[in-house]
């Protein structure tokens, strides 16, 4: 084999080794991340309704609810919180005017899980009257 023919097979291995390493393996005995995840929405997502001015949510048990924030059109509202009994948290949003014009209407959720991987989930409602 000649030199240069080594030197190639040298370098694919250096390369290969290091991109196995920048990605990961399963026998490195790394940790994954659970993020928080969100089910269970009433109304559901790209759902239509003649008016909006509730909706829920749950949130997973691994979900940091210190972290949580939920925006409708861009405005911030706190949620009341009931926990269930898997563990799970149920978010209820009661809208200060309910919507009632034609619209889209964004309902974002963002949190973190006790990790600190962070979910993020939006929702579309339309508003047909």
């Amino acid at each position: 084999m000649s030199k240069a023919t080594k030197v190639f097979w040298t370098f694919l291995a250096l390369l290969y080794s290091g991109a196995s390493l920048s990605y990961g393996s399963s026998s490195g005995g790394g940790k994954s991340c659970a993020e928080p995840q969100f089910s269970e929405e009433s109304p559901k997502d790209q759902s239509s309704v003649s008016s909006l001015s509730q909706f829920t949510v749950e949130a997973s048990k691994n979900t940091d609810l210190s972290t949580l924030v939920i925006l409708v059109d861009g405005t911030p509202i706190k949620p009341n919180i009931k926990t269930l009994l898997n563990g799970d948290s149920k978010l209820e949003l009661q809208l200060t005017e309910p919507k009632t014009l034609p619209s889209k209407v964004q309902i974002t959720l963002r949190a973190k899980s006790d990790e600190g991987c962070e979910g993020f989930k939006p929702y579309y409602i339309f508003i047909k009257p």
